[in-house]
């Protein structure tokens, strides 16, 4: 997202951090430090909320820098080491140190205190023209963090506003095996450790903390609605709720922008229009989870977690083709792109060359939580062409 920030120098008052804190997190093993960051930009009267970040993601974004500035004479920035434990207090303290150091000394460059990765990594919201709203309907329990607090983390740093709503108007709760230390099995299969750290930065958000019902959903107050996935069985209550699906074919209808991701595909091949029996997707270009993914993640898995992630016995690709007709044949006009996901190729904020979505007009799809930054990103240029 080509945009520019000057942090304040036309007033002389520039943009700092500050690492607050390091704490010794115990949800993977081995164990890790997350660094507790809070920048401000004085220009703005901005203090940006607390963010947490793992000293691999430090080394992934001086990794972007330097890339995409050759030319640049960066700070020295820490070493890794090999020979004390990464939770060693002194190799913390120090490491804190320098981190802090290495984040302000870019800051005083001013080519690369431009750079939309540094000024994301950081939380320096932007100031838009227009504040943009969003809608994002949840679950009570099971959705996927990664589907949406990749989007939300995005989003909110263009400065603009997400509403959450769920149907008791209660905080919702992320699918826990998602979260957990051990994954689904062995570690693995849960989400990555970025998303894990936008979502607990979300889980302090005010609107997460206090949505709407889905009864109170007002679908002209919004300028997008974003529709997460997850896989686990209390997604259900979500995907075959009528008010909801209700409220989704109102905003359609007005050509707003919609996102879906995974299983939010089927919720929104779900909305039926009365008067015609047919699908809102009916004639659209979507994505989708491919059956391949949810019967691999199926098959694999099934001797430790049973059917986990099955959350019908109908797979999402079968029953969104029967939905919209493609096991007939009957539509030309409708697709479903899906391209084969290869496990572990994975986008993220610096390289969406394994991530992949659909756009169709104003709604843009997305496969599952490896297409969800370029998912968030292609929302927001959706919103600032509106």
């Amino acid at each position: 997202i080509p945009r520019r920030s000057s942090l304040g120098r036309e007033t002389g008052e520039m943009a700092s951090v500050q690492i607050l804190k390091a704490s010794i997190e115990e949800d993977e093993s081995p164990s890790y430090v997350v660094y507790h960051l809070q920048a401000s930009d004085p220009s703005r009267s901005f203090t940006g909320r607390v963010t947490y970040k793992r000293f691999s993601q430090f080394d992934e974004l001086h990794t972007c820098l330097v890339r995409h500035y050759p030319n640049v004479q960066f700070p020295e920035f820490p070493s890794k080491t090999w020979l004390k434990s990464k939770t060693d207090a002194e190799l913390t303290t120090e490491r804190q140190q320098q981190l802090e150091g290495y984040l302000n000394a870019l800051l005083g460059i001013e080519t690369v205190s431009y750079a939309y990765e540094l000024r994301f990594f950081l939380g320096l919201r932007e100031t838009p023209q227009i504040v943009k709203r969003l809608l994002a309907p949840l679950p009570d329990i099971d959705f996927d963090p990664t589907e949406i607090a990749v989007p939300w983390k995005m989003i909110s740093h263009e400065g603009y506003i997400i509403t959450f709503a769920t149907e008791t108007g209660l905080k919702p709760n992320a699918d826990p095996v998602m979260l957990r230390k051990e994954g689904v099995m062995f570690g693995q299969l849960g989400s990555d450790p970025e998303p894990k750290l936008f979502y607990k930065e979300m889980e302090e958000d005010e609107s997460f903390n206090h949505p709407i019902t889905w009864e109170a959903i007002n679908p002209s107050d919004y300028d997008a609605f974003v529709l997460t996935g997850g896989h686990a069985k209390g997604m259900r209550q979500y995907l075959e709720n009528l008010t909801l699906r209700k409220k989704l074919i109102e905003f359609w209808d007005l050509n707003r922008v919609v996102g879906a991701i995974c299983h939010g595909t089927l919720l929104l091949a779900r909305c039926i229009r009365e008067d015609t029996g047919e699908s809102i997707l009916k004639g659209r270009k979507t994505s989708c989870l491919p059956k391949n993914l949810e019967n691999s993640g199926y098959f694999l898995t099934r001797w430790k977690v049973g059917d986990y992630f099955k959350t019908y016995d109908l797979t999402v690709e079968d029953e969104m083709k029967g939905l919209l007709g493609l096991d007939k044949g009957d539509d030309a006009k409708t697709e479903i792109r899906y391209p084969c996901v290869m496990a572990p190729s994975k986008g993220n904020l610096y390289n969406h060359e394994a991530a992949f979505v659909v756009e169709d007009g104003n709604y843009i799809s997305a496969r599952w939580p490896g297409d969800a930054y370029l998912y968030g990103r292609t929302i927001i240029q959706k919103l600032q062409k509106q």
